[in-house]
């Protein structure tokens, strides 16, 4: 079922960056004209892009996320607040600079923003991202104090942040274990891929505290019983 699943997610994945290779629109009316693009339309879009690396460790999408998450912050930071602000910087025609800071019926931008940034981090090592998640944390921390009803999202992704799992599949992983622990962990947790032609194993870490080499399924599954 799992890989079904996967497969159909990866099909999906592609029919959208297969739209959006070019630009990224909010919608079309029905003349077919584009209209305007907010933030939340970018980070989303980023974040099947990153999805797209951790499912299948496909290097194309997570190079394409990385400069997408690039332009996000040229053309939606708030240097002011120090907050990616929801519609682009530069064709502002708004009355009020409207900042993202507020679930609605899914997390806000910001939020999803400073998720994929993590990931980023930990898949990249480029300390870019990591400057990036500081400033905008210490914004957030800010905002909460005034808007915490409506910041949910916020809390759970700075824990996230906080917590920073991360599982390495080394070299050629069992497809059954691949399975496994995308199942277990996907979405709040960063899967990386590490080429290995020596061997194959996974390493499970949380906040930098590392499990030995994991071989097979049984020793993934009693490290998640025991430590996390």
């Amino acid at each position: 079922m799992i890989k079904n699943f996967t497969k159909k997610t990866i099909n999906s994945i592609s029919l959208i960056n297969e739209k959006l290779k070019k630009n990224v629109f909010h919608c079309y009316n029905k003349n077919n004209i584009d209209i305007d693009v907010f933030l939340e339309d970018y980070v989303y879009y980023s974040l099947l892009l990153i999805t797209l690396y951790e499912i299948n460790n496909d290097k194309i999408s997570l190079e394409k996320c990385v400069k997408t998450m690039e332009e996000v912050w040229n053309l939606f930071f708030n240097e002011e607040n120090k907050l990616l602000q929801k519609n682009i910087l530069k064709s502002n025609d708004l009355f009020v600079q409207p900042l993202d800071i507020a679930d609605n019926n899914i997390p806000n931008g910001n939020s999803i923003y400073l998720l994929i940034c993590n990931k980023l981090i930990n898949i990249t090592n480029n300390k870019l991202w990591s400057k990036k998640l500081d400033i905008l944390s210490k914004s957030y921390h800010t905002f909460i104090n005034y808007n915490f009803s409506q910041m949910f999202s916020y809390l759970k992704i700075l824990d996230i942040c906080e917590e920073n799992i991360t599982v390495t599949l080394h070299g050629k992983i069992n497809e059954k274990l691949k399975n496994e622990i995308l199942k277990k962990f996907m979405g709040n947790v960063s899967i990386i891929y590490k080429e290995s032609e020596k061997d194959s194993f996974v390493i499970i870490c949380k906040n930098q505290t590392c499990s030995e080499k994991l071989k097979d399924l049984d020793e993934v599954q009693q490290y998640i019983k025991s430590n996390l």
